[in-house]
């Protein structure tokens, strides 16, 4: 069942749904979230977050690289709460 957060940060005008994705042991404290035209990972612990720029069609995890466009901006509480809350699903297979 895929988990989901409603919320906006950034420089994003209005708030959109977030696809929370599976977490990799490595980082706790991290959370990748896409939605239909930006994809972002959270650091739950900074509250700061890696943003992509929403341009050029699918938003796949290249596109959080800084030579794509991608820019550190502040999570929002709202969305930060929501994603606090939910219960951390690992990711169904491991890479060795």
């Amino acid at each position: 069942m895929f988990q989901s957060v409603f919320g906006k940060m950034g420089p994003m005008r209005k708030s959109v749904r977030w696809t929370v994705c599976p977490t990799v042991g490595n980082h706790p404290t991290e959370r990748i979230i896409q939605s239909a035209n930006r994809i972002a990972n959270v650091d739950l612990a900074t509250g700061m977050a890696v943003l992509s720029d929403g341009k050029g069609g699918h938003q796949g995890f290249m596109k959080l690289q800084p030579f794509a466009g991608a820019k550190v901006v502040e999570c929002s509480p709202e969305l930060l709460d929501q994603l606090n809350e939910l219960q951390p699903q690992e990711a169904p297979v491991r890479i060795v």
